[in-house]
């Protein structure tokens, strides 16, 4: 990605920022039909999946005060997909809220932990040896029990498992280093030239977008706080598209030198 590429991305990114923040603003001070419209334009932008939460989340609610609740029930599921976890933005609308949580899905159930079944294991016994037993007689098979859990007399051990045998694998042939030749100089051309287009496009993009925003923004049909914004949407789009134009005649005039040096 160029340097007019990733100034452009961040520049999007901070407008996106303060679109939410002035929509908001605009719902705190009870424009609500100013603010449902802000919200849209918030959302038309990229946003991160909890601001994108939010944003849907703040329609919902707006949509509830004005009647519709179909529509205020598909913003809500639609923010609980992006984020399902955000706190309600405005707990003074309890209707709303009342629908926004009857929406989230239900949290799994815990599966109780079943105990560890110990293995019982096998004792024999044996009869003791007395002094009339022949020495080097025993163990006696006609006395021996099994699953005797009383007797403390001679548990016998089962073996221990035989020692596996272990082959070593033999030695990996050796590795003879290969080296090829790099390519990176003849990359760096082809990747400021496309740099350059890209900021271009995204620079007429934006300038055209932001002259439509200054003639909405001087229509008399416009309010006022709607022709505050679109004006304010208006300077900042037209000056990031500059900004984007001038960064791709420099990253084209570095990739033609670099072409031309080849």
């Amino acid at each position: 990605m160029g340097v007019g590429s990733t100034a452009l991305l961040v520049a999007v990114m901070a407008t996106a920022a303060g679109d939410l923040e002035d929509a908001i603003t605009l719902y705190q001070n009870k424009d609500y039909r100013g603010a449902l419209a802000a919200f849209g334009r918030a959302g038309a932008q990229p946003q991160s999946p909890r601001r994108r939460a939010l944003i849907h989340a703040y329609i919902g609610i707006l949509q509830f005060r004005f009647g519709l609740e179909d529509d205020a029930k598909n913003s809500f599921e639609e923010s609980l997909s992006h984020h399902d976890s955000i706190a309600f933005p405005d707990p003074s609308q309890a209707g709303a809220q009342r629908l926004y949580e009857s929406l989230k899905p239900a949290p799994p159930e815990e599966k109780e932990k079943e105990p560890k079944k110990r293995k019982k294991r096998k004792k024999r016994r044996r009869r003791r040896r007395t002094a009339s037993d022949p020495p080097g007689e025993g163990p006696f098979p006609d006395e021996i029990e099994e699953d005797d859990p009383d007797d403390p007399e001679a548990i016998a051990v089962a073996p221990p498992p035989p020692v596996p045998t272990f082959t070593p694998p033999p030695p990996p042939p050796p590795i003879t280093a290969t080296t090829t030749p790099s390519d990176d100089g003849t990359i760096v051309p082809w990747v400021l030239a496309g740099s350059a287009v890209a900021a271009a496009i995204a620079g007429t993009v934006l300038i055209v977008v932001g002259r439509a925003n200054g003639n909405a923004a001087q229509d008399p049909m416009t309010s006022a706080t709607e022709a505050q914004d679109l004006y304010s949407t208006h300077r900042v789009q037209v000056g990031i598209g500059i900004g984007a134009l001038v960064a791709a005649g420099v990253a084209g005039g570095v990739a033609g030198v670099l072409f031309a040096t080849e």
